[in-house]
């Protein structure tokens, strides 16, 4: 199981291919035990602008979700580069895209930072997004990515994984579970069918995280990033964050025509894959 402290990642930065050798073992312990760890794959430069923007936005609280045990906040990508920066991480785009496809989409990047005597979470799977019909599937549909931007330890609440739960659909979350222990800077990546769930913080700090979660691209999202983007975040993005963000396939019918506005993006294909246009 991974979850005990590895040596320093040596991942290149973006802009490089990662090392095919770990994209498989990456992917093969997902397909085995439903989650694996990625050990200090932020960076200190990453690390450090990474924890200033989750303090500036906890100081400011313009939009956190308050909770008596975390604090939340969705839709990250949109309010600073880092957020987008990390989305973008080249050894995680891979892993996931072996799962669930190259054209795979972002759903989510929401803060999620447990407090200092928070309770845990009850363990659940991330399917509920999809309303009550969504059934267990044979086939991964989504990963959860934690970032870890603190260290996570049994005692401030790591991630709690119940190991395998992913590929039995009678999987429940009255079984035992295990913290996924990481240091800081580390990623943690989960399939949404496993059981999981945020631990309670027993420390007297606060353990930051941000989750970011990648799902096939024919699901619906949890933030609708193509009216909730702003056009010039969008002019700026690269054709990866593009395509993350569910512009790659845009459906006819939804036209820009007043009511039901899209924000245009550079290189954007309806979902037969013909070159979008305005001019409809």
């Amino acid at each position: 199981m991974a979850t005990s402290v590895a040596e320093p990642s040596t991942e290149p930065s973006i802009g490089t291919g990662p090392d095919p050798a770990r994209v498989a073992a990456h992917q093969r312990e997902l397909r085995e035990q439903g989650y694996t760890i990625m050990p200090r794959l932020i960076d200190d430069r990453q690390l450090a602008q990474l924890r200033a923007a989750i303090d500036a936005r906890l100081a400011g609280k313009i939009g956190i979700d308050d909770n008596p045990d975390n604090y939340g906040e969705t839709n990250l990508v949109a309010k600073a580069p880092i957020f987008r920066e990390l989305a973008q991480q080249p050894l995680v785009l891979a892993t996931v895209e072996g799962l669930l496809g190259d054209d795979c989409i972002l759903s989510s990047c929401n803060q999620g930072s447990r407090k200092p005597g928070g309770a845990a979470q009850g363990l659940h799977r991330d399917m509920n997004i999809w309303g009550p019909s969504m059934p267990w599937l044979e086939v991964p549909i989504g990963v959860q990515v934690a970032w870890c931007v603190d260290e996570f330890t049994a005692e401030n609440g790591a991630t709690l994984i119940v190991p395998g739960s992913h590929a039995r659909a009678d999987a429940s979350g009255d079984e035992p579970s295990i913290p996924a222990v990481a240091p800081a800077g580390s990623m943690i990546l989960f399939d949404a069918r496993t059981f999981h769930a945020g631990g309670a913080n027993r420390s007297q700090a606060l353990r930051r995280a941000v989750l970011c979660f990648y799902i096939r691209s024919w699901l619906k999202p949890q933030t609708d990033h193509k009216r909730s983007i702003e056009p010039a975040l969008v002019q700026e993005a690269s054709a990866t964050m593009i395509r993350l963000l569910g512009f790659q396939r845009q459906s006819p019918v939804e036209l820009a025509d007043g009511r039901t506005p899209i924000v245009p993006a550079p290189g954007a294909t309806w979902f037969y894959g013909e070159t979008r246009t305005d001019a409809q």
